[in-house]
């Protein structure tokens, strides 16, 4: 399970009938996996953490002391970003845990980018545009290297942004359901 952007990993819990669920032990007790969560650094480019992700889970398919068989992945908004770019680095580095990976789940993941992100910096970019506004515009520009990564998408690292990777690609192997 792995959380959205400005979350962690104590975040998948909610209320219901004035009693706390987390949601990965709903999914192991309807399913029957173990569940696991992976918290990150939601401020680093995509690609930073997708190089971390994909060392963590390492060539012999484990994160931590939870060894990854048939594993299903949900991941809400950015995260769906970070796995994909965690998934294209395993598989340069020649790492086999990827073809444990056998479900991804897309909770309002945006694949193509990021409408809002796009705005903000159209903002700025307006707002830049003269002496007096442009203090406001660099408070716009305060954004992360993980916002700014939702942009257009991105998911590798700047030399290789201009690179075509299909989600299919990425997903290969898996069934992926938004």
């Amino acid at each position: 399970m792995i959380h959205g952007l400005c979350m962690n990993d104590l975040q998948w819990h909610t209320e219901k009938d004035g009693k706390v669920v987390e949601h990965g032990e709903t999914i192991s007790a309807a399913l029957g996996y173990t569940p696991m969560q992976v918290r990150y650094n939601t401020g680093l480019h995509t690609s930073q953490n997708g190089h971390q992700l994909a060392a963590r889970a390492g060539a012999n398919g484990s994160i931590g002391r939870c060894r990854l068989t048939k594993s299903p992945c949900w991941c809400t908004a950015w995260a769906a970003c970070l796995i994909r770019s965690a998934l294209y680095y395993a598989r340069q580095d020649g790492l086999t845990w990827p073809r444990h990976l056998k479900n991804i789940v897309f909770l309002g993941t945006p694949h193509h980018g990021s409408p809002l992100e796009r705005a903000g910096n159209w903002v700025d970019t307006i707002l830049g545009s003269t002496p007096f506004t442009a203090p406001f515009a660099r408070l716009g520009k305060l954004r992360s290297a993980g916002i700014t990564d939702l942009r257009y998408g991105h998911v590798l690292d700047p030399t290789g942004r201009g690179m075509t990777v299909s989600i299919a690609s990425l997903t290969a192997g898996c069934r992926c359901a938004a």
